[in-house]
């Protein structure tokens, strides 16, 4: 399971990749708990179940795939919900000082 998981995951990140290149994009964003789920292939970010959005988002680069999240949730999001593919680091965390700025500089560019 875990394998097909990393592959189906590996296919979607070419997939994105290779429409950043096509449209000159440096990074897609994706929020809310539908995308996440794609993007991880199962994985869930959902603590209120009422809620669009989750407790992180998925950073798609051309070189990395990050989920962005709070320090509180990154270590259980790593150990239980995602892919290897993934590099789950807090948004706060000193590993990753600009995502702030990054994020929304993406903002009006993707929804």
């Amino acid at each position: 399971m875990i394998n097909s998981s990393h592959q189906e995951v590996d296919r979607k990140l070419e997939f994105v990749r290779k429409t950043l290149t096509e449209t000159g994009s440096i990074a897609l964003r994706l929020r809310g708990n539908d995308w996440f789920v794609w993007a991880t292939a199962g994985g869930s970010n959902t603590v209120l179940l009422a809620a669009e959005t989750g407790v992180a988002e998925v950073l798609i680069t051309a070189e990395n795939a990050f989920v962005l999240t709070d320090e509180i949730e990154a270590q259980r999001l790593q150990d239980e919900e995602l892919p290897a593919n993934f590099n789950c680091t807090s948004i706060l965390g000193q590993m990753f000082p600009n995502a702030k700025n990054l994020l929304k500089k993406l903002q009006p560019a993707v929804t």
